[in-house]
């Protein structure tokens, strides 16, 4: 058979909560709150270290991709320079070996 209604009854006011059990649970409900701050600002912490690393590695990149392209100009304004260069002593040669035609001629005459 089942008990009486009032044998088991779950009426909050015939608890009784004594004074240390209070203190243990608001010591118990502080060090669950505390302990989930510092783990969250750990946490904060440890993102903004890694979206400063981000950053790093991001102006790296772009530093080296200039670096790059500069070096790529550089290296084609060397190769039109010794282009125009080659040009140049070729057009010379050609009118020095005129030159020596005709003092070749002059001489021969």
């Amino acid at each position: 058979m089942t008990q009486p209604r009032e044998a088991r009854s779950t009426d909050l006011a015939k608890t009784h909560v004594t004074l240390p059990m209070v203190i243990a649970i608001v010591a118990t409900a502080l060090s669950v709150t505390g302990a989930q701050y510092v783990v969250q600002s750990g946490q904060r912490q440890s993102q903004a270290d890694i979206q400063s690393d981000i950053r790093d590695m991001k102006t790296r990149m772009e530093l080296r991709v200039e670096v790059d392209q500069a070096r790529n100009e550089l290296r084609a304004n060397e190769i039109q320079s010794q282009n125009d260069a080659i040009l140049e002593l070729k057009r010379l040669t050609q009118l020095l070996q005129i030159q020596y035609s005709e003092l070749s001629k002059q001489i021969a005459r």
